[in-house]
């Protein structure tokens, strides 16, 4: 007669867990693709910008230095998900299944990946408004608005942080609106530093062209790039894939999320903000 007293019951996975399962080794790849790029971008910038003696400006310097911080904390969260990915899969440190070690945010380096990413975001949204204040000749005004966006969203992450640690703490039915916030606020400040950043641009082309310095009635395909990078768009696109795939709960959003880091600090990186 065959003995099954002693066979452990079956975990089954429900559909969401399983694809995040899935969908994570393909997110830190795809993050791993984007890094190297940053990477490349961010030796080549840097050069151009001692080479041209920028740092000699407050304001370039405050760019180099946000600049070189984020890209230590990009390359610490690239480390931190292979570092999870190897755990997590190929030592299976919580059985039976991945993605048991992989949600488990009481663990430092779970937690860290959090963190790290919040921090590559503050930066680079309070360098966007820093930018969009320089843009505007100084305008405090026109930075009220996005900088509470950022506060708030600041505020709120900390508070998910503490659901992530504690989550016996909160009710379920609350904390999930103030998780579901963090990303459509960093969308609207976003939006408006994209649409601030890209109107002043525009305006000075349009300056130029009418006292003759730009005999181009187009715009080129420089001013275009300028547009796109120097406002964050891409940073901004991403970030409206992430919440439609969010708020949709397709757990194909670790994709996106994970890739939020190498393009983060693309903004920051690019040759014209000197």
């Amino acid at each position: 007669m065959t003995d099954t007293t002693g066979a452990p019951p079956v975990v089954q996975l429900d559909e969401y867990s399983r694809l995040s399962q899935l969908y994570f080794p393909v997110a830190v790849w795809t993050e791993t693709l984007l890094y190297g790029v940053y990477a490349c971008l961010f030796i080549a910038t840097t050069r151009i910008m001692l080479k041209k003696q920028a740092a000699e400006s407050f304001a370039s310097r405050v760019f180099l230095v946000a600049g070189t911080i984020n890209f230590i904390l990009g390359t610490l969260h690239v480390a931190f998900a292979l570092f999870r990915l190897i755990r997590a899969y190929a030592l299976l440190v919580v059985p039976p299944y991945p993605i048991f070690y992989l949600f488990d945010f009481n663990r430092w380096d779970n937690f860290s990946h959090l963190v790290i990413l919040a921090l590559m975001t503050w930066v680079a949204d309070g360098l966007v408004i820093y930018r969009c204040f320089l843009i505007w000749r100084r305008n405090y005004w026109i930075i009220i608005l996005p900088t509470l966006l950022v506060l708030i969203s600041m505020a709120m992450t900390f508070v998910n942080w503490r659901w992530f640690k504690h989550p016996e703490d909160f009710d379920p039915n609350v904390i999930k609106h103030i998780f579901n916030m963090v990303f459509p606020l960093n969308l609207a400040q976003n939006v408006i530093t994209t649409s601030l950043i890209a109107a002043k641009i525009y305006m000075q082309h349009r300056a130029s062209q009418r006292s003759g310095l730009q005999l181009s009635s187009a715009i080129n395909l420089i001013t275009i790039i300028r547009i796109i990078v120097e406002s964050a768009m891409i940073y901004t696109i991403l970030t409206v894939i992430i919440i439609i795939l969010l708020f949709t709960l397709n757990p194909a959003v670790a994709i996106p999320q994970q890739c939020l880091a190498p393009v983060i600090g693309e903004p920051i990186r690019n040759p014209f903000y000197r």
